[in-house]
């Protein structure tokens, strides 16, 4: 018998163990939701849910640290200075004599569109580009295709309470200088 899915492996599991087809159905339509709530990465022009976003362990950029990324900041649904941070991606592919395979126009379309499906107007975007998939070797040139993963997220860089202690010593220091 060749299982060609998850559910099919569910199925399976239930009629061999007994566990009711009512069961089943809620675990997997708990499953499905979970999928669906979760954030999308995209990975090389296909969108994966966050728990299934992965890269080979072939890729040249997990081996070697060969690739090139920019971290950039959307506020209330702008993407703060896009078109210099692509510009940036691209300057610093060139000089490792990376060929991104998609067009700047293409890469800015991409970036905008995983915002917009993950639902996020302030967010952090990390955009990468690695070798991609090759041999354990160190030759670029057997890397034949650039991996591109852009990931959107909330994120804080520093907490409430921790900006708070920090200006709450900053005071104490101003008030120290200014007695003396």
């Amino acid at each position: 018998m060749q299982l060609n899915s998850i559910f099919d492996n569910e199925v399976y599991e239930s009629l061999t163990k007994n566990i009711s087809t009512i069961d089943l159905i809620r675990k997997f339509n708990t499953e499905v939701k979970t999928m669906e709530k979760e954030l999308q990465v995209y990975i090389d022009g296909a969108y994966y849910p966050k728990s299934q976003a992965k890269i080979s362990v072939y890729d040249h950029g997990l081996l070697y640290g060969d690739g090139v990324f920019e971290g950039i900041r959307a506020y209330n649904g702008i993407v703060f200075k896009l078109k210099e941070h692509i510009d940036r991606l691209y300057r610093s592919a060139h000089a490792i004599m990376l060929q991104i395979p998609l067009t700047k126009g293409k890469m800015i379309e991409a970036v905008v569109e995983t915002l917009r499906k993950n639902k996020l107007k302030d967010a952090y975007i990390r955009l990468v580009v690695t070798r991609g998939i090759g041999d354990l070797g160190l030759d670029p040139r057997k890397c034949p295709k650039p991996t591109i993963i852009i990931i959107t997220d909330t994120i804080s860089i520093m907490s409430k309470k921790k900006k708070n202690v920090i200006w709450y010593h900053i005071l104490v220091l101003y008030l120290f200088w200014s007695l003396l």
